[in-house]
């Protein structure tokens, strides 16, 4: 865990210090959650001065307008102006209609689901960029409504027609080409809840929706296009042309999940497609690597595998780690966390999406001067 310059702990949402009250966020610079102070040498009221490495920063535009965002952008030294956005917004391409009650909160939660997928992808090197960084496709986020808050907690009212007057479509969460959509309902907490229920996803929360579909847009990104990659998938997966994608959902919708899936896949969704399958185990594993990145940061007394070791060392400690937290939601009545067994064919999965990663590892982008 990072800490304050009073030596309080921070964590990833914090916008102030809980002991000694100093703003804080995240630096680009440090690529950490540290202490800031107003920069009495510019001229700039917004400008704050980092208190771990003396650098001028600027507020994200959509922390200092909407409260959304907790992060900072670095001050040119060439004394040009500063980007507005911070580097996770500007992967933003659309957001929600602020003019609409309620919008703005449901925002601010989706935001920091995003921080917090966004962050673990830096901190485990999992390639991803936004226009103009070189990856194709591209990544984007729209957050979309089609419908507003009602009156009554998990009700929304579909929205009217639209300019050309005709019916706003639906908005479906999902990926498409590395424009990843969420509908905002699904910050609603109730409307989530109902959903949950409805979908048999226990599992239904914004930060497992984006893990979900982030693995949707990282086989887009590594494995679709390079025809090695493509067939050692296919070989741990399936064929994901046959059937085709249309088929697979409208049978999983019909049938529901394959018989003995527990035996065979992460999740019942999991059995409806292959992609589906590699985007359901990519998002547990990248739970499990949050999950242990955590524990140990947080000090949990395990005997915890570091990042780098083996894969089936790492299962073996997020497995007993799994017990602890499945007891401690039992212990405030919720339903279990993760499960605390990986059967064979699942870490296979689990390691291909383990070796496909550290063959595409990278080191998260800094500041020259940073790093000088």
């Amino acid at each position: 865990m990072d800490t304050c310059v009073c030596d309080n702990r921070l964590f990833l949402d914090n916008t102030a210090c809980g002991r000694c009250g100093r703003e804080v966020g995240f630096c680009p610079c440090t690529r950490a959650m540290t202490a800031v102070e107003p920069h009495r040498g510019d001229a700039d009221p917004a400008a704050r001065r980092c208190l771990a490495t003396g650098r001028t920063l600027f507020p994200c535009s959509n922390r200092s307008l909407h409260r959304v965002c907790n992060r900072y952008v670095l001050a040119p030294e060439d004394g040009s102006d500063a980007e507005a956005l911070c580097d996770y917004c500007k992967l933003n391409d659309t957001i929600p209609d602020l003019s609409i009650p309620g919008h703005l909160e449901r925002w601010a939660d989706l935001e920091a689901a995003k921080r917090r997928v966004l962050w673990g992808f830096d901190h485990q090197g999992i390639p991803y960029g936004g226009e103009g960084s070189g990856c194709s496709p591209p990544l984007s986020f729209r957050f979309m409504a089609d419908a507003v808050p009602g009156d009554e907690p998990g009700q929304w009212i579909p929205q009217g027609p639209g300019p050309d007057g005709k019916p706003k479509k639906p908005i479906y969460t999902g990926h498409a080409s590395g424009v990843i959509t969420l509908n905002l309902r699904e910050a609603d907490s109730v409307a989530r809840e109902k959903l949950r229920v409805q979908m048999h996803e226990p599992k239904r929360t914004l930060v497992g929706h984006l893990r979900h579909e982030l693995g949707h847009y990282v086989w887009d990104l590594l494995v679709k296009d390079d025809e090695p990659e493509r067939a050692r998938c296919v070989g741990v997966f399936g064929n994901h042309e046959d059937p085709t994608y249309a088929d697979a959902m409208k049978a999983y919708y019909a049938d529901g999940p394959a018989a003995g899936w527990p035996a065979t896949h992460i999740s019942g969704y999991a059995t409806m497609h292959p992609w589906e399958d590699f985007a359901e185990t990519f998002g547990w594993y990248t739970l499990m690597m949050g999950a242990l990145y955590t524990a140990d940061a947080g000090e949990v007394h395990l005997p915890l595998a570091a990042p780098d070791t083996p894969l089936d060392e790492r299962l073996g400690s997020y497995l007993q780690l799994s017990v602890q937290l499945n007891e401690q939601a039992r212990n405030f009545g919720l339903p279990d966390f993760v499960s605390e067994a990986v059967p064979e064919p699942v870490r296979e999965k689990l390691a291909y999406v383990d070796g496909l990663l550290e063959r595409n590892r990278v080191r998260p982008a800094a500041d020259a001067a940073c790093d000088a």
